[in-house]
């Protein structure tokens, strides 16, 4: 019996080390080279292209529907600069000198110096715009 509960014991220990060593290997933490392309962005306000260059330039491209009638409601085209902050967690954080918000209620708002993270979500690399919304760019 003692035998059987040492084998279960270093069988335990077996899986705890390879759930973190899958959590935590290098490949699943954001560098600033990844961060570079073409993201999407699609909700009941519209769709949205970001494209991020790796000269720090981005330009953002918002299409407005009404939600209701499903009728184009406006187009907004902005660009501006991206900045790497580092990382924060197993996320990227950057700031892009301007930013046409996507979230409920601020709709059509241009942020300065707009704070967000870029991170994995399941397979693939996102920004996040408003997460409580589900807004996310994806890549």
């Amino acid at each position: 019996m003692k035998l059987l509960g040492r084998i279960v014991l270093v069988l335990f220990i077996c899986l705890v080390v390879a759930v973190a060593m899958f959590l935590f290997r290098a490949d699943r933490m954001t560098r600033s080279s990844q961060i570079p392309g073409l993201y999407r962005a699609e909700g009941v306000w519209g769709s949205s292209t970001l494209s991020l260059n790796s000269d720090h330039t981005f330009s953002q491209e918002v299409h407005f529907i009404n939600q209701y009638s499903g009728r184009l409601e406006g187009d907004k085209k902005i660009s501006g600069i991206w900045k790497d902050q580092g990382h924060f967690s197993f996320r990227e954080k950057i700031e892009l000198s301007s930013f046409v918000s996507l979230s409920p209620n601020l709709e059509r708002s241009i942020f300065k110096n707009y704070d967000t993270t870029y991170r994995l979500i399941g397979t693939a690399f996102a920004i996040e715009i408003d997460p409580g919304a589900g807004i996310y760019y994806r890549k």
